[in-house]
C-alpha cells in the first residue's frame, strides 16, 4: 500500500512536470525570437571571403569599430546636448574645478528609455568628472549611491529625499563648492506613457503632480542648495527624454542649465567636456519647453478615452487630434503672432495655463522654443542671399556664420543655421503655421574670428500644404492635393523658430514683438527673404516627387466627423476659441462599432483561381543571383516561382529573423531591436540626443554605425529608426524618435535611413505611423483630419520610406481611423508604395498580442509583408492558400515574397554567398533540447504511471 502511494505520488507529480513543460516548450516555441536574444544564439555565419564580401566594413575588427563608435558617441553628446542657460557665463567650469553632484542620476542616470535596445548602463556623471580632472565630493555621492533611489516607467522618478544628505554639510562648507551640479532625470518607455494625470490615474506617482513638473524630493533638493549659500554656481543637468517644466530655474538661483537627454553608454564623458570646457555644447532644441507641460493644444487630448458603447479589449478606445496641425512649436508661434498682431482671439482664455489674468500670453506660456540654445562662443549670421527657382522647385539659401569669441572659452565652436519660412494665409485655407522649418545646416568647429558660408539647397515640397479642399490639377476628377497659395512667402534665418518668426515679422514692418521672456525685441528683417507667387499652384505636388502617382484624399474616414458630424471643433488658427476642447466621451455608430469589432476581409468574387500561379518551378534560379536584379525586371516572377506554398507563407511569419528557404539557397538570419542600439550591442545616445545635434554628418554616422553594428554582431535586421511624433511631452517613447516637428523628422530620418541601406542594413523604421502615445496603444482608434495626418504622422516617416532609403517599416498597434494600421490599405499600399515608392519589408510590430483586432487576411491584403515574432500567422497563411484556396491572397503573397526577397538581396545577408553556395536550415540549440527533455519527463511519467498500476494490482491481490 506504501508503494502504491508512492508511485501515485510522482506519477502525479511527473504529470504536473510535463505539463509545465510542454506548456513552457510551446511557449518557447512561439516566442523563439525572444528566447534566441535572450540566449544569445544566431544562426552559423556563412563564410565570407574578399569575393563575396558585397557589404564590407570600413572596419578591421569589432573592436577597432567600436573605438570610432565610441567616439561618435561622445562627439554626439557634445553637438546634442542642449545649453538652456548660462548666466554670467558660469560654464564653463574651470577644468579642476571642486564639485559637489547631487541627484540620484549623478550616480544612476538614465542611459536610455525603457524600450528594446541595449542594457540600460554605461558611464555616469561622477566617473566622467573624475576622469576629466574634476576634484568631485565623495561624502555626498556616497550618500546618494546609499540612498538607493528607484525609478519606474509608470510615475516614479526615483528621487531621493533631501534627508539623503543629512550630514553631509561639513564637505562642501568650505571645499567642494566652485559648483553644485544637480542632476535630474526623468524615465519612461514602452507600453507606458509618463504619468500627466489627465484622467485622474496617477500610477504610482503622486497625486495632482504631473511627472514633467518639480516633484516635492527635487523641491526640497534644490531649496537645500541654494539656502546653503555655500555654492559658486549651481548648475542643473537635465537626464531627460521629455520636455521637464523648466520655468522655475530662476526661483531657485539655478546659472546653468544643460539638457543632455539620454547619454548611451559613453555620452557622460562628453557632458563631462562640455561642463569642463574641453568643448563647446552646440546642441539646439528639437522640441518645445512650455511652462506647463500641460498647456500644449494635443494634451487637451491625449491618454485614456473609451466609446461609451464598446467594451471588447483593444476594440473600444480612441484618440482625436483636435489640435489639427498645431503640434508643438507651431501652435505657440502662431498663436504668438496673433497676439501681437491682436486678431483672431489670441490673447482670449482658451488654452491659459501659465499666464496672467485669465489672458493667454506667449512669455507666460513659454520657456525655452523649438530650435533654441546656447554655445559658449557668440555667433552672429547674416543672410547672404535666398532663391526660390520655381521651375526646379529648389531653394537656395547662404548664410554666413562667424564665431565672435566667447568669455572664458578658447575652443573651437560650431553653430547651427536654421532656415524658416512662412506661408500666406487667410481664413478658408489650409492651416498653415505662421513658421515651420525647412532646412537647417551646422558649421565646421570654428576658432574665435572665423567664419564660413554655409549653403542650404532643398526641395520646395518641404513647405507645400496639404489642401483636402482644392482640386487636384492633376487629375480634376479628385479632391485634395499639396499646394502653393498665391501671396507673401518669407524665408527667416533665427536662433530659434521664434527668433526667426521675428525676423520675418519685422520685415513685414510689424512691430511690438517680444522674446520668450517677454522681453521687447524688434526682429531683424535683414535675416528675412520675401518671395512672392501670383497664382495658385495646385499642379506641381498633385502628384508625387517620388513616382508620379497622383496625390488626392484617401483618408476623408479617419475624421471622426466623418462618422459622427461636427462631433468635433478642430483648431484653426483663424480663431484661437477653437483652442480643443477634451473629447471626453463618444458613442459608436454601427459602421464604427463594425470596424472596431470585425476582421473585414472577404474573398473577393473576381479573386483569380489558383491554377493561374505557378509553384516549385525547377528554374536553377539561386537567391544570390539576385542581388542585382532591378525591381521590374520579370526575372523576379521566374524566381518567385520555385516557391511552394509553404514556402511563400513561411515568409510572413517573422521570429526576429527567419529560417533558410534551402530551396532558394536563402540563409537563414536573426535581427533585433531598437532605435539607439542592438539588443547585444553598444548603447547609442538616443535618437533624440542625435535629433538635437542639428549636424547630418553625424546623423549619416549614426546610420553608418547601426549597420557597422549588424554587421558585426551578424544581425540582418534591425528594428531602427523610430520617426514618430513627439504629439505632446509625456508620450512615452519620445527619446527614442527624433522630434516634435514632423519637416525635422523628415530629413532626420532621410539621412540615417540612406546611410543605413547604403551599408546593407535592414532597418525597420518605426513604429509606422500615428504611435504618438503609448497608453492604450494595442487598438486605439486615432482619429484626424487628412491634412494633419499627412502633415505630421505620414511626414515623419516619409523622408526615410521614399524611393531608395529605408529598407523596412514596422507598422504600430494602433488604429488609422478605426482601421488598423497594419490593415490599412491605404497608408500601406496607396501611399506607402504608390506615392512613396517603398520596395522595402514592412512588418507588424510583435503581433502575438494584437491578433484579436489585426487579421492574418486583413493585413497581407494591406500589403503587410511580416508578423513581427509571430510565426504562428503561418499556419494560418498557409490555410488560406491550400484550404481556402483564395487566388487573391495567392496573389498578395507572391507580391510579399517579392518585397522581402529583393530586400534582403540587397542587404548583407548575401555576404557569403556564391551560386554554388548551398544553404543549410538551422535549429538552435535549446529547442532539441527542450524536446528532449520533454521526451524524458514523458518516459518517467508513463514509467511511474506503469509501477502505479502494477503496486495498485498487487496491493489489491494482496488484500485478497
Amino acid at each position: 500500500m506504501k508503494k502504491t502511494y508512492i508511485w501515485r505520488g510522482l506519477c502525479t507529480l511527473l504529470v504536473l512536470v510535463l505539463s509545465l513543460t510542454i506548456f513552457a516548450q510551446s511557449l518557447a516555441f512561439t516566442r523563439e525570437g525572444d528566447v534566441n536574444l535572450f540566449l544569445g544564439t544566431l544562426p552559423p555565419a556563412v563564410q565570407v571571403t574578399d569575393d563575396t564580401n558585397y557589404y564590407a566594413s570600413d572596419y578591421a575588427s569589432m573592436d577597432e569599430m567600436r573605438t570610432a563608435l565610441e567616439d561618435h558617441i561622445i562627439q554626439t553628446q557634445v553637438e546634442g546636448s542642449v545649453l538652456l542657460r548660462n548666466e554670467n557665463d558660469a560654464l564653463p567650469l574651470a577644468p579642476n574645478a571642486s564639485v559637489t553632484l547631487f541627484g540620484f542620476a549623478a550616480a544612476t542616470p538614465v542611459y536610455h528609455g525603457g524600450s528594446g535596445g541595449p542594457p540600460n548602463d554605461g558611464i555616469n556623471l561622477y566617473d566622467a568628472m573624475k576622469e576629466a580632472g574634476f576634484q568631485v565630493n565623495e561624502t555626498v555621492y556616497n550618500a546618494i549611491v546609499a540612498a538607493n533611489g528607484s525609478r519606474t516607467k509608470t510615475g516614479l522618478i526615483g528621487e531621493i529625499p533631501a534627508s539623503a544628505y543629512a550630514g553631509t554639510e561639513s564637505s562642501y562648507a568650505t571645499s567642494y563648492n566652485d559648483a553644485a551640479i544637480y542632476v535630474m532625470s526623468r524615465f519612461g518607455g514602452e507600453e507606458g506613457d509618463l504619468n500627466h494625470g489627465l484622467q485622474g490615474d496617477w500610477q504610482e506617482g503622486p497625486a495632482g503632480v504631473p511627472e514633467l513638473s518639480l516633484h516635492q524630493e527635487e523641491i526640497d533638493t534644490l531649496n537645500l542648495i541654494k539656502n546653503s549659500g555655500k555654492f559658486s554656481k549651481i548648475i542643473v543637468v537635465v537626464n531627460s527624454g521629455y520636455a521637464m517644466d523648466l520655468g522655475w530655474l530662476a526661483d531657485y538661483g539655478v546659472d546653468a542649465c544643460l539638457w543632455i537627454g539620454y547619454p548611451g553608454n559613453y555620452g557622460m564623458t562628453g557632458v563631462a567636456q562640455i561642463l569642463g570646457g574641453q568643448a563647446d555644447p552646440s546642441g539646439r532644441n528639437a522640441i518645445t519647453y512650455a511652462a506647463d507641460s500641460l498647456s500644449s493644444a494635443a494634451m487637451q487630448n491625449a491618454g485614456d478615452f473609451t466609446f461609451d458603447n464598446l467594451t471588447g479589449l483593444y476594440k473600444n478606445k480612441y484618440l482625436v487630434y483636435a489640435e489639427g496641425i498645431y503640434v508643438g512649436y507651431k501652435y505657440y508661434e502662431t498663436r504668438y503672432q496673433d497676439q501681437v498682431l491682436g486678431i483672431n482671439n489670441a490673447n482670449g482664455p482658451k488654452g491659459v495655463y501659465a499666464s496672467k489674468n485669465g489672458a493667454w500670453n506667449y512669455a507666460d506660456e513659454m520657456v525655452y522654443t523649438f530650435g533654441a540654445g546656447k554655445s559658449y562662443a557668440d555667433f552672429t549670421q547674416e543672410l547672404l542671399s535666398v532663391n526660390w527657382d520655381k521651375s526646379t522647385h529648389t531653394v537656395t539659401a547662404q548664410v554666413k556664420v562667424t564665431n565672435n569669441g566667447a568669455a572664458n572659452y578658447a575652443g573651437t565652436s560650431k553653430d547651427v543655421v536654421q532656415l524658416y519660412v512662412q506661408l500666406p494665409y487667410e481664413a478658408g485655407q489650409a492651416e498653415k503655421s505662421a513658421i515651420q522649418l525647412v532646412d537647417f545646416a551646422k558649421t565646421s568647429a570654428l576658432a574665435a574670428g572665423e567664419s564660413e558660408t554655409v549653403t542650404l539647397e532643398f526641395s520646395d515640397y518641404i513647405f507645400a500644404a496639404y489642401d483636402s479642399a482644392a482640386v487636384n490639377g492633376a487629375d480634376t476628377s479628385k479632391t485634395g492635393c499639396y499646394v502653393f497659395d498665391p501671396g507673401e512667402y518669407y524665408f527667416a534665418i533665427g536662433n530659434d523658430a521664434h527668433d526667426a518668426l521675428n525676423n520675418v515679422l519685422a520685415a513685414k514692418g510689424v512691430t511690438g514683438m517680444f522674446d520668450a521672456e517677454g522681453n521687447p525685441v524688434e526682429g531683424d528683417a535683414a535675416k528675412a527673404h520675401k518671395d512672392e507667387l501670383a497664382s495658385l499652384d495646385n499642379t506641381t505636388y498633385a502628384v508625387s516627387p517620388y513616382t508620379g502617382a497622383v496625390v488626392s484624399n484617401h483618408f476623408e474616414d479617419r475624421d471622426i466627423n466623418y462618422f459622427i458630424p461636427d462631433a468635433v471643433t478642430y483648431l484653426t488658427r483663424s480663431d484661437w476659441n477653437t483652442f480643443p476642447d477634451t473629447v471626453a466621451s463618444l458613442t459608436a455608430t454601427p459602421e464604427i462599432q463594425n470596424l472596431m469589432e470585425n476582421f473585414q476581409y472577404e474573398k473577393p468574387a473576381d479573386a483569380p483561381d489558383i491554377s493561374t500561379y505557378k509553384y516549385k518551378q525547377d528554374n536553377g534560379i539561386a537567391f544570390i543571383e539576385m542581388k542585382d536584379v532591378a525591381f521590374d525586371d520579370p526575372k523576379w516572377d521566374s524566381f518567385i516561382d520555385q516557391l511552394t506554398p509553404s514556402e511563400l507563407a513561411q515568409i510572413v511569419g517573422d521570429k526576429m529573423g527567419l529560417d533558410a528557404i534551402e530551396s532558394i539557397g536563402f540563409p537563414a538570419y536573426a535581427g533585433g531591436d531598437g532605435p539607439d542600439g542592438h539588443q547585444s550591442g553598444v548603447l547609442f545616445n538616443a535618437e533624440m540626443v542625435a535629433t538635437s545635434t542639428f549636424n547630418k554628418d553625424l546623423l549619416e554616422q549614426r546610420g553608418e554605425f547601426m549597420a557597422e553594428e549588424s554587421y558585426w554582431i551578424g544581425f540582418r535586421q534591425i528594428y531602427s529608426p523610430g520617426g514618430n511624433i513627439h504629439r505632446t511631452p509625456y508620450s512615452g517613447r519620445n527619446f527614442e524618435y527624433y522630434s516634435e516637428d514632423a519637416n525635422l523628422s523628415y530629413l532626420c530620418g532621410e539621412i540615417q535611413t540612406k546611410a543605413m541601406a547604403d551599408r546593407g542594413c535592414v532597418g525597420t523604421f518605426k513604429h509606422f505611423c500615428g504611435n504618438d502615445q503609448e497608453t492604450n496603444r494595442h487598438g486605439v482608434a486615432t482619429f484626424m483630419t487628412e491634412q494633419t495626418y499627412r502633415e505630421g504622422p505620414l511626414r515623419g516617416f516619409e523622408g526615410g520610406l521614399q524611393a531608395g532609403h529605408s529598407m523596412g517599416t514596422m507598422t504600430a498597434y494602433n488604429r488609422i481611423g478605426c482601421i488598423p494600421t497594419a490593415s490599412d490599405y491605404e497608408t500601406m499600399t496607396t501611399v506607402l508604395r504608390g506615392e512613396w515608392g517603398f520596395t522595402g519589408i514592412n512588418m507588424t510590430d510583435s503581433s502575438k498580442d494584437s491578433a484579436s483586432y489585426m487579421g492574418t487576411a486583413d493585413a497581407i491584403r494591406a500589403g503587410t509583408c511580416q508578423f513581427n515574432n509571430d510565426p504562428g500567422r503561418v499556419p494560418e497563411a498557409s490555410n488560406l492558400l491550400v484550404k481556402e484556396k483564395d487566388g487573391f491572397i495567392w496573389g498578395k503573397l507572391r507580391e510579399v515574397a517579392k518585397y522581402y526577397l529583393y530586400t534582403m538581396s540587397r542587404s548583407n545577408l548575401v555576404n557569403g554567398l556564391s551560386e554554388t553556395e548551398t544553404v543549410q536550415n538551422y535549429t538552435p540549440w535549446w529547442k532539441p533540447a527542450f524536446t528532449g527533455l520533454n521526451v524524458v519527463i514523458g518516459v518517467l511519467t508513463v514509467g511511474a504511471a506503469a509501477m502505479y498500476v502494477l503496486s495498485e494490482i498487487k496491493s489489491r491481490k494482496g488484500d485478497k
